[in-house]
């Protein structure tokens, strides 16, 4: 018995979710504002990172070309 009603309310859940409307109230506060925040969060992280693969790229370049100099 219980597990048949919780059957429909997920039925339920399912159908309601399809609905246009609610795709759109879900993806405007749920997907978004969850996004947005991870990516304000992630973002000082990220320029990190980004900061010490072009120093990397920069001090590879100069090894090489003391390399070649020798």
């Amino acid at each position: 018995m219980i597990n048949q009603l919780i059957q429909k309310i997920i039925q339920y859940f399912l159908i309601e979710i399809r609905k246009d409307e609610n795709q759109d109230v879900f993806k405007t506060y749920v997907v978004d504002t969850t996004i947005c925040y991870i990516l304000e969060k992630l973002s000082p992280y990220i320029m990190i990172i980004f900061i010490i693969f072009i120093l990397l790229l920069l001090l590879m370049i100069c090894i090489i070309i003391l390399l070649l100099k020798k």
